[in-house]
Parts: structure tokens; C-alpha cells; sequence
């Protein structure tokens, strides 16, 4: 199976964490640091930026 094939066919999560993976954190807003995050993808990298973002924007 192509990887093309592999998305059409799976669930809707995984098609947008390889979306993401394409992005830059920097681009990423809080919703989607919350789906890398929860998904334990590169967490070393984006617990700071969503700390930064906490900071900006608390309740």
C-alpha cells in the first residue's frame, strides 16, 4: 500500500498529524498542539511552545 492509499483509509486523526508533521511548530496553533501533544509526538519540542502560548493566553 502507498502512503496515499494509507490515509484515505485512516482514521481522521492520523490524517492530521501527518499534516502537521509537514508544519512548523511556530505555525501551530493551540488545538494543534494539543492533538501532537496528547499524541506524544515530539513532545521535547512543543511542551515550551505550548508553555509560551499558556503564558499569552491565560483563561
Amino acid at each position: 500500500m502507498i502512503l496515499g492509499e494509507i490515509l484515505k483509509l485512516s482514521d481522521s486523526i492520523v490524517r492530521d498529524i501527518y499534516e502537521l508533521r509537514k508544519m512548523k511548530v511556530g505555525d501551530f496553533s493551540s488545538a494543534e498542539l494539543r492533538i501532537m501533544i496528547t499524541q506524544n509526538i515530539r513532545v521535547e519540542f512543543l511542551l515550551s511552545k505550548a508553555l509560551d502560548f499558556l503564558q499569552k493566553n491565560i483563561l
